[in-house]
């Protein structure tokens, strides 16, 4: 029944036209590659995520101190605003010890 249904025979399969014919129809038989995140977008989770937030907070304390410092005394030192440059180069860090890794370990479906 279901032979006659898709239109083929059991010893031949389907006939080379109809084979055309359901490839113009639905496309080849092939899987879709997954999307993959934009690079910019994981240097943003490694700068604004995890660690790296806590970062950002101490480096506005530390802004908002050397602000103040700065208005008080005519020489403030440059000490708070170095947090900045530590943030910003621990994310860098984080970043490409995440893109050095195999792919395998970075797939989200990896199972051991």
């Amino acid at each position: 029944m279901l032979l006659v249904v898709v239109n083929l025979t059991a010893y031949q399969g389907l006939s080379v036209q109809r084979a055309n014919e359901i490839l113009a129809r639905d496309g080849p038989n092939q899987l879709t590659p997954p999307k993959t995140t934009p690079e910019w977008i994981k240097f943003c989770k490694q700068m604004f995520g995890g660690f790296a937030i806590l970062l950002w907070i101490g480096a506005i304390l530390c802004f908002l101190a050397y602000s103040i410092q700065a208005t008080t005394s005519e020489d403030p030192p440059g000490d708070n605003v170095c947090i900045v440059g530590v943030t910003c180069k621990h994310s860098c860090k984080q970043l490409t010890q995440l893109l050095s890794r195999p792919f395998v370990e970075r797939c989200a479906f990896h199972v051991e």
